[in-house]
């Protein structure tokens, strides 16, 4: 069996010492799938998944909201194929993360002394609307005022992760639209070694569950188990999807340097960074498909050959290719990592204001939390 060296723990206390057990040697998987929205197929990913789970012989909680305030969500936990409880929680607000906080805190309550062992190789999958960094209003059509949050989600493991003393953990895996972004990348990057997601609009059947026992049962690491599942989710939506998307692989391990060159670049070539930004997103605008992200390969390429910074250049090149694992999508392009910037801000990028927002630092935790939110308050309409 497979050896997969991860943590995850939402329920309270002190350090808690691993068991020497046979479960240590098994992933255990947490999936989340919000269900309660426009999106049809949450019911057939939910037996999908359920399928797998019991055929497959596989460890992991399943969590299931419903459409409608009058179906009851579901939560099911599986014990190597074994359903060892199932529990109707009533209506449920999935966009809340206090939500999957509860869910942990139930399961914990579940496995008693034996929640330890299960949660020490976890994988949580994150089923539903994404919207890059930004909150996703309206998630939760049960809750319209609630909102999915990516800072709160990544807020909420991080404060359980310094009180638990666990981690970092496994992955967090993204079955969304526009989550692999650097943004994205940096919110997790404290709390998981990888991150698995597409920084493209992901259909409603978007990664592949079918055969994922067989994923897990011949991979000896993490990052080998999920460079599988995107090959095989790729290769399903090659066939099947009318959109050009791909899942990428990120290795968090590697995303410091990255960052710390990214704005180094910033600092030394400013007007560099800002024409070739500028020009990029100009010949997105242009696309039928036109999203309103940039691929940071495909922008580092469009800097002018032969200026001083190009050393610099080169060094970012190769960060970049250790940082992201890229998809290939049905076009025959690699996909990798964006900064993903909504469509609304696309509207300044040629005003003189923009150079007070190309000059937000993104080198550092505390810099890329105010870069963010001055992000946000651009988007909101005000300025930062």
């Amino acid at each position: 069996m497979t050896v997969f060296g991860i943590s995850l723990l939402f329920f309270g206390g002190g350090r808690v010492e691993p068991a020497k057990a046979s479960l240590q040697e098994e992933p255990t998987f947490f999936f989340y799938i919000n269900g309660d929205s426009d999106l049809s197929l949450g019911k057939n990913t939910f037996q999908e998944i359920k399928s797998e789970l019991k055929n497959e012989a596989l460890t992991g909680a399943l969590y299931f909201d419903p459409q409608g305030t009058s179906l009851s969500s579901s939560f099911l936990f599986y014990e190597k194929g074994q359903l060892i409880f199932k529990e109707d929680l009533g209506e449920t607000d999935s966009a809340s993360v206090s939500t999957l906080l509860t869910l942990f805190e139930r399961l914990e309550t579940a496995l008693g002394s034996k929640a330890a062992g299960y949660f020490q190789n976890l994988f949580l999958v994150v089923w539903g609307h994404g919207e890059g960094w930004l909150p996703v209003k309206r998630a939760d059509f049960s809750h319209p005022a609630s909102e999915f949050d990516p800072v709160l989600f990544s807020q909420g493991l991080e404060d359980f992760q310094n009180q638990s003393h666990f981690g970092p953990f496994s992955g967090i895996i993204f079955d969304s639209c526009l989550m692999g972004t650097l943004e994205v990348s940096t919110l997790f990057e404290p709390s998981f070694k990888f991150l698995m997601a597409s920084e493209q609009l992901v259909p409603g059947d978007g990664l592949r569950y079918q055969g994922l026992g067989a994923l897990v049962h011949s991979s000896s690491s993490p990052r080998e188990f999920l460079l599988k599942w995107r090959n095989t989710s790729n290769q399903k939506l090659s066939s099947s999807s009318l959109l050009e998307v791909a899942f990428s692989v990120y290795d968090l391990e590697k995303l410091g340097p990255l960052l710390s060159e990214l704005e180094g670049l910033r600092k030394v070539a400013p007007l560099y960074f800002k024409e070739s930004y500028v020009l990029w997103n100009r010949s997105l605008q242009q696309q039928a498909w036109a999203i309103p992200y940039l691929d940071l390969s495909s922008w580092i390429e469009a800097f002018p050959a032969g200026i001083p910074e190009s050393a610099l250049i080169v060094k970012i090149q190769g960060l970049l290719q250790e940082f992201v694992f890229p998809g290939m999508g049905s076009n025959g392009q690699k996909t990798g990592v964006s900064l993903y910037y909504p469509s609304d801000l696309l509207l300044l990028l040629d005003r003189a204001e923009f150079q007070r927002y190309s000059q937000l630092e993104i080198n550092s935790r505390l810099d890329w939390a105010s870069f963010l939110e001055a992000r946000r308050k651009w988007v909101e309409g005000s300025n930062p």
